[in-house]
């Protein structure tokens, strides 16, 4: 239970890090920024690509945890290894393909992004 909490904490954290008025649409900026970066484009906006990068890094870590202390009710089985370069990947890819959602929270997007990516299997 204790496990659940700290989960919900840092989900709570990383909502309230970005303001009432950030959605999907920015996070896909951020990370597009933090895409172009890792392609080698230099002008791009660091900031942005480093916040992108810094929610991932919070929203991954907060995931794995759930994952790890109660698969069975896991949204989203991330593996081992990803690192925020392919999760900024995702974002994008998923966000580009469904503008639908870009209206909603930024966490609305990360999470179905990664349902999309990496669901769990049925047990």
């Amino acid at each position: 239970m204790k496990y659940i909490l700290v989960l919900a904490a840092a989900l709570l954290t990383a909502a309230a890090a970005h303001s009432n008025d950030e959605t999907g649409n920015v996070l896909l900026s951020n990370c597009s920024e933090a895409v172009r970066f890792q392609d080698g484009i230099l002008d791009v906006d660091v900031e942005n690509a480093l916040t992108c990068l810094a929610f991932l890094d919070g929203l991954k870590a907060a995931m794995t945890l759930w994952q790890e202390v109660d698969k069975a009710s896991s949204i989203t089985c991330i593996p081992m290894g990803i690192n925020n370069g392919q999760a900024s990947r995702i974002i994008v890819e998923y966000g580009r393909k469904n503008p639908s959602i870009l209206h909603h929270h930024p966490i609305v997007l990360a999470v179905q992004a990664f349902q999309d990516a990496f669901p769990c299997e049925e047990v």
